[in-house]
């Protein structure tokens, strides 16, 4: 096939229901859709409403592990600086392993409610 007649050949075809396959069709086409019953205004608003539930459901999602996220930065932030105790100062360590137990205990405490309420949410969009 020469380049003329390949740019002459349709892609599309618009048959009706019930129509035979022409005759000119080439042996490369594979089927011919007839979406026209399908594709009313009716159905292409209730996917449009399907699409934007979707997404407000993947923006809540997104939402949620992000402030998962900034905690888990804090944890990262506050074992970094209890690290930095001489090693020799017992008092300072036990005063650090205190503090950053605490912090620690209460950031992940955060986290887990965070996973909850992820949890419902993605329960809740099934």
């Amino acid at each position: 096939m020469t380049k003329q007649e390949s740019t002459q050949q349709k892609l599309l075809l618009r048959t009706s229901p019930g129509a035979t396959v022409p005759k000119d069709l080439p042996p490369e086409a594979l089927f011919i859709l007839n979406l026209g019953p399908y594709l009313t205004d009716e159905t292409q608003a209730f996917q449009g409403f399907n699409e934007k539930i979707r997404s407000s459901q993947i923006q809540v999602l997104a939402e949620k592990l992000e402030e998962i996220a900034e905690i888990l930065d804090d944890v990262r932030m506050e074992q970094l600086v209890g690290t930095d105790p001489d090693p020799n100062d017992e008092q300072l360590l036990d005063e650090v392993w205190e503090y950053l137990n605490g912090i620690l205990t209460e950031l992940f405490e955060k986290i887990s409610s965070k996973v909850d309420a992820l949890e419902m949410s993605v329960n809740e969009a099934r």
